[in-house]
């Protein structure tokens, strides 16, 4: 089976939390010096967008009103 297929198999089970502590793993793989500055900001900027839309598919966000709310109290 090809590697990134299996990987993406494997992240598909995984809770945000644990995709989340996957992340810093990798990060720790594969330093900024190793990829040239514009690819790493965009493996990054994707990574976090994926982590934003499963954080909204779990629930976890807050409604026009609920910010308008906390934000009275700022």
């Amino acid at each position: 089976m090809n590697v990134d297929l299996e990987i993406k198999q494997y992240l598909e089970l995984l809770s945000a939390e644990q995709k989340s502590s996957v992340l810093e793993l990798l990060k720790k793989f594969v330093s900024k010096k190793d990829r040239p500055s514009a690819e790493y900001t965009l493996l990054q900027y994707n990574l976090e967008l994926e982590a934003a839309v499963e954080r909204v598919k779990n629930g976890d966000y807050l409604t026009h009103d609920e910010v308008l709310k906390e934000s009275e109290q700022w």
